[in-house]
């Protein structure tokens, strides 16, 4: 997956009219490869600048660090841009969507692995009485969503070098290692001699 553009309000609208209308399998799938696009431009955007390489070193190619849906949901949380609470709700999405993607049977929403996820993962302010798992599925999507599409409009998102935050410390860490490592090269034999035999 290459950088993501940002989605359009139209494209949003088309989305969640997808999920409706499509299988059960269909809405679990179509709704983690989102996420997982989302989380790909939340990070693009929190992260330093980097360049299609290295974008594609990072997140593209065989064994990036950030290719899997899961290793973005942990990035996005380690570096302050999801919630706990939104950590959890994403795993469920993903977990619900590998239990439709690794299945050759058909199943649904009400299948008895995909219920005990949805009945005790669900955030609990999404549970309404009345609402079957899959309208339960697509909430937690929305709201997950719409949390992301919030933060992705923010300014200052972008974390900034330490060189550029820390400046005075990082001069003084250059500093004091620099003069370590004068003292060093000052007591190293001259380039081609052995050290003189220590003493016992």
């Amino acid at each position: 997956m290459s950088k993501s553009k940002p989605h359009t309000q139209e494209q949003v609208a088309s989305i969640l009219a997808e999920l409706k209308s499509q299988t059960d399998r269909g809405t679990a799938i179509i709704a983690a490869a989102v996420l997982d696009d989302l989380l790909n431009q939340l990070l693009t955007a929190r992260l330093l600048v980097l360049g299609s390489d290295r974008h594609e070193s990072l997140f593209v190619r065989t064994n990036a660090p950030l290719s899997t849906f899961s290793a973005r949901i942990e990035m996005c949380f380690a570096v302050g841009v999801i919630s706990n609470q939104a950590r959890l709700a994403m795993h469920l999405i993903r977990d619900v969507r590998n239990e439709f993607a690794h299945r050759i049977e058909q199943i649904t929403f009400d299948h008895p692995t995909v219920d005990k996820m949805i009945k005790t993962r669900i955030l609990t302010g999404l549970k309404k009485p009345g609402r079957s798992n899959r309208d339960l599925f697509i909430d937690s999507f929305s709201g997950i969503a719409l949390i992301i599409y919030g933060t992705l409009g923010m300014s200052n998102l972008r974390i900034k070098p330490l060189e550029e935050t820390h400046e005075k410390q990082f001069l003084q860490i250059f500093s004091r290692y620099s003069e370590v490592l004068k003292e060093v090269a000052r007591k190293a034999p001259p380039e081609g001699r052995s050290p003189p035999p220590t003493q016992k």
